[in-house]
């Protein structure tokens, strides 16, 4: 949670703050991010922090917060390329709150796909956002897989 609660919203009334999470929330990453989790599923309807949370657990599992396996490989998954954006857009926001000894080993890609490398903790981590409506979403082998 501390990882999480570090995170600034980037933007709206409350830009700059920290994150604060609803009780459900909170119970669900709680649950979802212990050892013997292998999948947990939590819906909720649009306009309740879906893409931010989206983008704070796949931001952490990328940079080691939760599993610190090597060639970490995090998808976060959206229904189109625009939502897809959204959580792209969140992610970057979401890296001015992490220390700077991190930030300086993130490498941003915009070209045909939305990723960030990680090149610190042995390097090989990447978070990669992909749409439903990508030609091509086949391969890999996901440390986490987040869909919104």
């Amino acid at each position: 949670m501390r990882f999480i609660h570090s995170l600034k919203i980037p933007e709206g009334p409350n830009a700059g703050k920290p994150v604060t999470l609803a009780p459900f929330q909170r119970q669900f990453i709680e649950g979802a991010m212990t050892d013997t989790t292998a999948n947990a599923i939590l819906s909720f309807e649009r306009g309740n922090g879906t893409s931010a949370i989206t983008a704070g657990l796949a931001l952490g599992g990328q940079i080691g917060v939760w599993v610190r396996q090597p060639r970490r490989e995090i998808i976060a998954a959206a229904l189109t390329r625009d939502q897809g954006r959204t959580i792209w857009n969140f992610v970057a926001s979401f890296v001015g709150a992490i220390p700077l000894e991190i930030q300086r080993h993130l490498i941003f890609r915009w070209a045909r796909r939305l990723e960030i490398e990680y090149g610190g903790d042995g390097g090989g981590h990447v978070l990669r956002v992909i749409a439903a409506d990508e030609k091509s979403a086949i391969g890999g082998a996901p440390t986490m897989a987040i869909a919104r």
